[in-house]
């Protein structure tokens, strides 16, 4: 009877232990679930579990920043940065798409002529200038109902060649001479522009529209030539002008323009001017005089 109460009484001894292991353990994974989920919600206090060593994923995260962090080391050893090679993956489209847009219209023409021009003298490059004048081909100079002989007119004809070294000033040699830049010319003073690739350049052609008395820096002529007002005629010709009418017709712009760096490497400029009723100390004069300036061999 004993041994049986003994053993009846050890076996709830066993039960009572088993379930409060259970219910300890049980309590224990619940504080250890509990006690993660609030390590997760709080960095701070996650604890590695070795000082010495830090978590795999810790150090895995420091080693990427330190990648995204020292770019220039990367390159030091790659040889280019990563901003080199955006640069250099957006700077070709760039210069693809500037060497393909190609202008079309009036006044694309005449800003793209525009922007080459004015690098002549803002660059300095050297080149060889050649200007002629002369009477409009098929025009007569009369002196009030007479005309003039041929060989007083060509007392004013030029033909000059001039070389301008490279790194000097243009501001006096290229039009629009006396200005420190060379063309300031607008579509409404154009008669017609063409644009035609050749190989590797544009061939840029601007006629201009019939002016008359036109202004140095102002108008059509005035902002790409090198015109003639009343002073520059009385240059021209040895007597006393009083008065003078110029009207300038049939004026031209060509240039070859290098589309990869936007250079002029030929142009010609020209010009014809009417001086009609110069009065002069001994008559009223009337002459079509043609002035061309040509510019070759540049050196950038």
């Amino acid at each position: 009877m004993k041994k049986q109460v003994f053993r009846l009484s050890a076996l709830l001894l066993c039960l009572i232990l088993v379930f409060t292991l259970g219910a300890c353990k049980g309590k224990t994974e619940e504080e250890s679930s509990n006690l993660d989920v609030a390590n997760s919600a709080d960095p701070e206090n996650i604890l590695p579990s070795d000082e010495s060593t830090p978590p795999a994923s810790e150090t895995g995260t420091q080693g990427e920043e330190n990648t995204d962090a020292n770019p220039s080391e990367t390159a030091g050893q790659n040889g280019t940065t990563a901003a080199q090679k955006d640069n250099g993956k957006t700077t070709e489209p760039t210069i693809k798409a500037q060497q393909d847009s190609q202008p079309k219209t009036t006044a694309e023409i005449v800003a793209y002529y525009n922007k080459a021009a004015n690098k002549l003298k803002t660059d300095k490059p050297g080149y060889t200038k050649k200007y002629t004048m002369h009477q409009f081909p098929g025009s007569q100079a009369t002196l009030g109902k007479a005309t003039v002989l041929s060989w007083l007119v060509k007392l004013i004809s030029k033909n000059e060649t001039t070389t301008v070294k490279k790194g000097s000033s243009s501001n006096d040699t290229y039009p629009a001479a006396g200005f420190n830049w060379a063309s300031k010319l607008t579509a409404q003073y154009v008669q017609s522009a063409t644009c035609k690739k050749s190989g590797s350049t544009y061939q840029i052609k601007i006629v201009l529209k019939d002016e008359t008395n036109p202004q140095r820096g102002k108008g059509g002529y005035g902002t790409c030539m090198s015109v003639i007002d009343k002073a520059g005629a009385q240059e021209m010709v040895p007597l006393t002008i009083t008065s003078i009418t110029m009207k300038y017709h049939n004026g031209y712009i060509t240039a070859t323009v290098d589309i990869n760096t936007g250079r002029i490497t030929a142009a010609e400029l020209s010009a014809s001017c009417k001086m009609e009723n110069m009065e002069t100390s001994i008559g009223t004069i009337n002459a079509d005089i043609q002035s061309t300036e040509t510019f070759t061999n540049f050196q950038w």
